[in-house]
């Protein structure tokens, strides 16, 4: 099993760094749609994870991991901050 880093403008796999725009344009999907599913504020269709975990020579399973990771990260940390902040 591979290390997969995600973030809201890239992702990076066992080293291999990947624009969301470049891959956007390679899966022909909006670069803001796959923006967001990284962001962990959208799901990706069965189809289109398919399509990224193949780009990234990932399994599936992986990446839908690496997807899920990512988001109850970002949960913990909007959690984590000032009322004040999230209202």
């Amino acid at each position: 099993m591979g290390t997969a880093h995600l973030t809201r403008q890239s992702i990076t796999f066992n080293g291999e760094a990947l624009n969301l725009s470049e891959l956007a344009r390679e899966l022909d999907v909006d670069a803001s749609h796959l923006s967001r599913i990284f962001a962990g504020a959208r799901s990706p269709s069965v189809k289109l994870a398919r399509a990224i975990a193949r780009r990234l020579g990932m399994d599936l399973d992986e990446f839908l991991l690496a997807i899920d990771a990512r988001r109850r990260s970002l949960s913990r940390r909007a959690k984590a901050l000032p009322k004040e902040l999230t209202a």
